[in-house]
């Protein structure tokens, strides 16, 4: 007698793990499912594309106010149309470029960023399954993860994340403003005030806006 009893506790302990197993595989299942989803790689792309395209506005924005302010600079210097200005065209436009793949590159990293964090979510997931999550809750919990993985990567995507990519040319623009106050000093006729080329703080003989002249 004690050994049938004992035979089928044995079974009916062998028969719940069996089914606590086959559980925590369909768990699995609708996790992996909902995680293997085509639509969610097109997901990642769309979202990595729009960064870009949110990057690449910005940069666009940032060249357009340095080209302006780069021509408000070689006319106030005097340069416009020489060597001086050809440089710093063709260094505006370098700089453009190496903006232009940083934007590309920026996107890239926020969509494999996304990647990894649904990748974490999904084994954090797993680990609940195999605790006891039946499957239609497994299945709830991969899509809301996968809502708010989407949803915190796009609140992360910085405005203005380009805006320093000109921040070199920034000089040159208020050394031409500076330029431009000093000239106007002298026009005004400010005697042997803070610009004169007289005896001022500023004037000619080692003075701070002394340009070699």
């Amino acid at each position: 007698m004690c050994g049938g009893s004992s035979n089928r506790a044995s079974q009916q302990a062998e028969a719940n793990e069996r089914e606590r197993q086959s559980q925590i595989a369909s768990s699995v299942a609708a996790i992996n499912q909902a995680y293997n989803n085509p639509e969610r790689s097109t997901q990642i792309a769309e979202y990595r594309d729009a960064t870009q395209a949110l990057l690449q506005q910005d940069l666009d924005r940032e060249k357009e106010s340095a080209d302006r302010n780069a021509r408000f600079a070689m006319a106030r210097l005097g340069l416009s149309g020489g060597s001086a200005d050809v440089d710093t065209n063709r260094s505006l436009s370098e700089t453009y470029q190496r903006g232009v793949l940083d934007a590309v590159r920026q996107a890239q990293q926020a969509a494999a960023q996304l990647q990894s964090q649904d990748q974490q979510s999904r084994q954090n997931l797993i680990a609940l399954a195999q605790s006891g999550v039946d499957a239609t809750t497994s299945a709830q919990q991969a899509a809301e993860s996968l809502r708010v993985n989407l949803a915190n990567a796009r609140s992360q995507v910085l405005p203005n994340a380009t805006n320093q990519v000109f921040g070199g040319f920034a000089e040159l623009y208020r050394n031409s403003q500076d330029q431009r106050g000093r000239a106007d000093a002298r026009r005004s006729g400010a005697g042997a005030g803070l610009y004169d080329d007289g005896f001022g703080a500023f004037g000619r003989g080692g003075g701070y806006w002394n340009m070699g002249g």
